[in-house]
């Protein structure tokens, strides 16, 4: 048992490594040299960076945290709330006819405020640490009320989660039927099943990391290491799928656009010919022979 609990961890060790480095990776390479620059492609890179956290915090342990663990993933909670919001916001960025070139701050006021209120109940937790020896701090504040302050945290996540993903399909619902949408509908598809895959895709992870992690959390249970790593390594393979799907519908836009370029681009004219087979001089020439025979 001991050998098997040992592998799971090694496992789950580098395979966090591994998908923090892919998503790390992926953020930088869209960031510096996607061309052209666009609000989406910045939207994107935030996602895979924020992916890249979640993958890399799975390298961290209670032997080489720099703080108490339990402490450190509290902290870390509020960068959780910012998912949601930017995978929104980049939806909405790729299916509204106005181009959006700044971020609409009002989806991030859960996350800022979660964070305020980490910070205080943590100033608040360690001013009563300080102050030990008064008996009222101590019978007004327990470690376990501190820890179901904090248990409260992945429920709130779960019911953003929800609410954002009913916007999201809202949107993927009116998106084919809108006016530009019909004017290319070739382009309206592969966005369609590009968003709708992408949705699919966090759904899917969000159900396993619940019913895997986020539930036995909640009954009490202990957390296996397989469960851990199993969500890992579904949501390694899902980034994968996307990544190979998105190369694939990019190959396809190219070929759209190239062909749209060479319908629209206008046959040379007749006057255009002439000028290619006779020079000027020539032109002179055959005016003044026919000049003559008049």
């Amino acid at each position: 048992m001991n050998e098997f609990n040992q592998f799971f961890s090694q496992a789950y060790l580098w395979l966090s490594i591994l998908g923090g480095l892919n998503c790390l990776t992926a953020c930088i390479y869209i960031n510096l040299n996607h061309q052209p620059r666009s609000f989406n492609s910045h939207l994107l890179a935030g996602i895979l960076g924020l992916l890249a956290v979640y993958f890399f915090t799975g390298a961290i342990n209670e032997h080489n945290a720099p703080i108490p663990i339990n402490m450190l993933f509290t902290l870390i909670i509020p960068i959780y709330f910012l998912l949601m919001p930017l995978v929104y916001l980049y939806c909405k960025s790729n299916v509204t006819i106005k181009s959006i070139n700044h971020l609409n701050w009002k989806h991030f006021y859960p996350a800022i405020l979660v964070a305020i209120l980490v910070v205080l109940v943590f100033a608040y937790h360690w001013f009563i640490l300080l102050h030990s020896s008064n008996l009222f701090f101590q019978t007004i504040w327990t470690p376990q009320e501190f820890n179901m302050i904090f248990m409260v945290f992945p429920g709130l996540l779960s019911l953003q989660a929800a609410f954002y993903f009913i916007l999201i399909f809202n949107l993927l619902n009116k998106f084919p039927f809108k006016k530009d949408a019909l004017q290319n509908p070739e382009l309206t598809q592969i966005k369609f099943k590009w968003l709708l895959l992408l949705t699919f895709a966090l759904i899917m992870n969000w159900l396993v990391r619940c019913l895997l992690i986020m539930l036995p959390f909640y009954t009490g249970d202990t957390i296996n290491l397989f469960n851990l790593l199993l969500s890992r390594v579904i949501l390694l393979i899902s980034l994968y799928i996307l990544a190979f799907y998105g190369l694939k519908q990019v190959t396809h836009i190219a070929h759209i656009k190239k062909q749209k370029m060479s319908s629209i681009q206008p046959p040379p004219s007749s006057n255009t010919v002439k000028d290619n087979l006779l020079t000027d001089e020539e032109l002179d020439f055959l005016q003044q022979v026919m000049n003559e025979n008049k």
